[in-house]
């Protein structure tokens, strides 16, 4: 898969962590911590199954730092940084 724009990956992630993992109503910031929301680790398997599933990239669970991935900036980037060029 090519590189989505920033704000249509960030979209597309913000939407499956806040709504379909976390269960939410309301949105979450781009900066928000998600361990402080409920982000655990049962999610963390889902997210990167999305991630998976969505963009074609396989993350060994070694290569997660949970610092990389505490907000939904950060998972964006997390996710960015590893899709191909194009």
């Amino acid at each position: 898969m090519s590189k989505p724009d920033l704000a249509a990956l960030q979209k597309s992630i913000h939407d499956h962590v806040a709504y379909d993992i976390l269960l939410r109503k309301e949105p979450l910031a781009p900066d928000q911590d998600v361990f402080d929301v409920g982000f655990d680790s049962m999610s963390l398997s889902r997210f990167l199954v999305f991630v998976e599933e969505k963009f074609g990239l396989r993350i060994a669970d070694e290569d997660v730092v949970v610092d990389e991935i505490s907000t939904l900036d950060k998972m964006t980037n997390f996710v960015a940084t590893r899709l191909p060029p194009g």
